[in-house]
């Protein structure tokens, strides 16, 4: 899992908090830490769906050109 610009502000927030002894500021660095994870996640499930939809895209592409190739064939058996 990557560590993005959420997360990495989070764990700061958090520090700063943990540091001064500011509990709030320790809890907005957790929850900016949270949505840091949050935005991983959904960022994951897109790259997976958008993975699966090229795959399907590129398997209905090779059809199609295994469809003209044989179509192509039997049109040059015919013309014999």
């Amino acid at each position: 899992m990557s560590t993005n610009k959420d997360d990495l502000k989070g764990k700061f927030t958090e520090a700063k908090g943990k540091v001064t002894g500011d509990s709030t500021e320790e809890l907005k660095g957790k929850a900016q830490q949270g949505l840091g994870k949050a935005k991983d996640k959904a960022q994951e499930a897109a790259d997976k769906a958008a993975d699966k939809v090229n795959e399907q895209v590129d398997e209905k592409k090779m059809n199609h050109k295994i469809m003209i190739l044989e179509i192509t064939n039997n049109r040059a058996e015919i013309t014999k």
